[in-house]
């Protein structure tokens, strides 16, 4: 992958085999783009952090379960 602020296409050979540039990759668990945008990365964020709160959303939303087991869930997803 190219990081720059402008696209740009390389070409890189391995053992006679054209390698594919990637537009984005993911490490540490934050995604990169090849155009060096941050918006990536907290989208990426934002969208992880949404999904876990729908999936945790009934369970907050019970009335039969405990406050305390409730503020666990809660904290355990920021």
């Amino acid at each position: 992958m190219v990081v720059l602020r402008m696209p740009w296409v390389i070409h890189v050979l391995a053992e006679g085999h054209e390698l594919k540039q990637a537009e984005s990759f993911k490490y540490l668990g934050v995604t990169f783009d090849s155009l060096c945008d941050e918006e990536t990365a907290v989208n990426d964020i934002i969208s992880r952090y949404s999904k876990n709160v729908d999936l945790l959303h009934p369970l907050l939303r019970d009335r039969y379960v405990p406050t305390a087991a409730k503020l666990i869930l809660y904290k355990s997803v920021l």
